[in-house]
C-alpha cells in the first residue's frame, strides 16, 4: 500500500498491483505484509517507534560483517529500507549501506550524495559507488527532504560484470548501472559491512547517515517488478 492525499486532503490508500513492485510481489508470495504509519505521531502512537536515529557523530552505526559471506557469494541480492533524511549540508555522502576492507578501503557504497563533485554533482540524490568505478546515479531526484522514502537496490551478476538497479518509492530509477561483481571484490572473511557509515583508512568510520532508518532488509535474490 502507498499513502496518498485524498480529494479533501485526508489520507487515503492506493493498492499496488503485485506485478508493479518487487516488495509487493515478495510479500504476496510469502503471504506476509508490512505497513507504515503516516500522519500525526500524536494520533498514531506507534509511528516511527522502530526507526533508528543516526547522526553526524557516528555514535550509531550498525556493523553486519557476517553479511559479507552473502555479498561475496550470491549472484542476486536485494537491499531495501525506509529512510528519512534532512537536507545534506556538506560534501560528504550519507551512507545507507556500505562494504569496506578491514583497512578502510572502499568496496561499495549505497548512499545519498553530498555536495562533492566527485564523478558528478547530484546533491541529495541516491548514488552507488564502487572502488575503481566511481559514483553512478540513475536520476537527480532528491531524497534529503526530511520526508519518508522507500529506497533500495537490486544487484544481479551478469557474466563477468554486474547490474545494479536503484529504486525510489517503488519505482526503478532509470536503467541498471554497470559495476564489477561483488564476488570478485568482496573478501568474505575480513571485509566490514555497515549500515549508516563507511570506513576510511585506519580504519576510521566516516560519511555518516544523518537521519532515520527503518525496516532494513536484505534478500539473497533479485526482487523483480
Amino acid at each position: 500500500l502507498l499513502h496518498r492525499d485524498g480529494p479533501y486532503k485526508y489520507p487515503t490508500w492506493k493498492q499496488i498491483r503485485t506485478q508493479e513492485h518487487p516488495i509487493a510481489r515478495f510479500h504476496r508470495k510469502q503471504n506476509t505484509f508490512s505497513r507504515v504509519y503516516m500522519g500525526n505521531p500524536q494520533k498514531n502512537k506507534n509511528f516511527n517507534q522502530s526507526a533508528l536515529q543516526f547522526d553526524f557523530s557516528g555514535a550509531r552505526r550498525l556493523r553486519l560483517d557476517k553479511v559479507r559471506e552473502i555479498l561475496g557469494v550470491e549472484k542476486e541480492i536485494s537491499v531495501f529500507t525506509w529512510i528519512k533524511h534532512p537536507q545534506t549540508p556538506h560534501d560528504n555522502s550519507h551512507v545507507i549501506f556500505a562494504a569496506n576492507t578491514s583497512a578502510g578501503g572502499n568496496r561499495f557504497q549505497f548512499a545519498i550524495k553530498g555536495h562533492s563533485s566527485d564523478t558528478y554533482t547530484a546533491t541529495g540524490s541516491l548514488g552507488f559507488y564502487q572502488s575503481g568505478v566511481g559514483w553512478k546515479k540513475s536520476s537527480y531526484d532528491r531524497v534529503d527532504d526530511n520526508d519518508w522514502h522507500h529506497v533500495g537496490f537490486v544487484y544481479k551478476e551478469v557474466a563477468s560484470s554486474s547490474e545494479v538497479q536503484l529504486y525510489l518509492d517503488g519505482k526503478a530509477q532509470g536503467e541498471p548501472l554497470d559495476f564489477s561483481t561483488f564476488s570478485s571484490t568482496i573478501n568474505t572473511s575480513t571485509d566490514f559491512v555497515t549500515i549508516g557509515a563507511e570506513y576510511d583508512s585506519g580504519p576510521t568510520a566516516s560519511d555518516f547517515f544523518n537521519g532515520q532508518m527503518a525496516d532494513f532488509a536484505i534478500w539473497n535474490k533479485a526482487l523483480s517488478s
